[in-house]
This record gives structure tokens, sequence and C-alpha cells, in this order.
């Protein structure tokens, strides 16, 4: 699946801040990103107030 997923043209990750990973899963999603940015397209989407960037960004 990762092979598929890292050669699409397009991956649309839909509302992802509302998703908790475990350490595995967080490698595996960075790995897939970083393999994807030299090469592809990935956009990543939430609904978060803008409250939320403030917040993190602390």
């Amino acid at each position: 699946m990762e092979k598929t997923i890292s050669g699409a043209n397009l991956l649309l990750l839909d509302e992802l801040s509302d998703e908790k990973f475990n350490q595995e899963e967080c490698e595996l999603l960075f790995r897939v990103i970083a393999e994807r940015s030299e090469c592809s397209s990935t956009v990543i989407t939430h609904q978060s107030c803008s409250s939320f960037f403030v917040d993190i960004h602390k």
C-alpha cells in the first residue's frame, strides 16, 4: 500500500488533524510525505479554527 500511495500524482489527506497516530503510524506518514515531496503533490486539510494555529506555534 505504501508503494501505491507514494506513486499517486496527488495525495489528499482530509481532516488529518482529527486523527491520533502511534509512533509507527507517524513514522510511516512522515516517510510517505517525505518521499512524495520531491516528485508529487500532497494536500493536507483540516477544519480547525484559526486559534488552532496560534496554539501549535507557541
